[in-house]
Parts: structure tokens; sequence; C-alpha cells
């Protein structure tokens, strides 16, 4: 059957739309930009589903997207170093890191996370408790940032966190007039 026809004078048009879609291809030069667009997506998310505003979401998907945030805060060092906006040091960058506690623990999530248990001596950090009053109401959930005999330990809540880690990368693009994507 032909895709136009007229019938009795009125005009039936057919019309075939193939199914849209997208390809998207990345280069191995990609730049910083891209762990920075990732914080800010998955920090949002934590917050939607923190909220509640995520249906079904439970307690995998907003731990997937508190180690996302943490995962993302750590490699953007990395990424920095790579692309480094003009004039910056790779020393810079790494002794801004350093002396950041939340990006420190960002790390600590991130390295316990891929490692699950270190033995450096260093920190580490779990998200040990997720709290939800019931399904759809929204969640929170604690960190514990602790070292190997947890001799010494404290808790913070994931989104808080995830919100300083934000702040500390968003200080050092001030710092270094970077503007930020």
């Amino acid at each position: 059957m032909p895709d136009s026809y007229l019938i009795a004078g009125v005009a039936k048009v057919s019309v075939h739309v193939p199914p849209v879609g997208i390809k998207l291809t990345k280069s191995d030069a990609r730049p910083w930009e891209e762990k920075w667009t990732l914080i800010l997506h998955n920090r949002d998310r934590l917050e939607v589903i923190y909220r509640g505003q995520m249906a079904g979401a439970g307690s995998l998907d907003a731990e997937s997207a508190a180690n996302n945030v943490f995962i993302e805060c750590h490699n953007l060092k990395d990424w920095l170093k790579w692309t480094l906006p003009g004039g910056i040091t790779k020393k810079a960058v790494n002794d801004f890191f350093r002396e950041s506690g939340p990006l420190t623990e960002a790390a600590a999530l991130s390295n316990s996370h891929k490692h699950h248990t270190r033995n450096d001596g260093g920190m580490l950090a779990r998200i040990r408790q997720y709290e939800s009053d019931s399904v759809g109401s929204g969640c929170k959930m604690e960190c514990e940032m602790y070292w190997g005999d947890e001799s010494r330990s404290y808790t913070k809540d994931a989104l808080a966190l995830a919100d300083e880690c934000v702040a500390e990368w968003r200080k050092f693009f001030r710092k270094h007039n970077i503007s930020e994507p």
C-alpha cells in the first residue's frame, strides 16, 4: 500500500518514522570536565533518592549513586593532572587533594570500595548504614571512616559528604581561575 493516497476528496497520509536513537563515541583524549559532569550527575541523583523522588529506588540505587560520587571525585584528581588547565602543576592538584578532608574521605571510600580491604595503614571507609522510613519516602546513609585498628572512627552523612566534595572542587576551580563547565 502506498505511503499516501486520496479517498473521496480527503487526503489520508501515512508516515513511517524509524526508531530514533543516539550513538556516542568517546575518544581516548577525554577532558576532565567529563568527570566533573559525572560528579554533579551522581550527586543530584543521590539527592533525588534521598528525597524519595525516584520511583522504586532502594538501598542499591542510593549506595551506587553515593559510591559513584566518591569514586569520580577521587578520579578527577588524576584526570586534572592529564589535562591540566593553563599553569596548574600536578603538585598543586596533589597538594590540594591531600589537604582536603572531604576529598581524602572520598578517596578512602573509593579505595575501600575498589580494594575491599586496605593494609597500608590509611583511612578505610564504607557506607555502613542505609535508612528509609518506608518505600519511596526517601532515605539517608551513613559513611564510616576508620583506621585499620578501628581505634579512631567517625561517621558522615553520604549526601553531606558529597556536597562537601563538590564544594572542595569548586574551591580548587576558583583558586586556579578555572571556569566550571
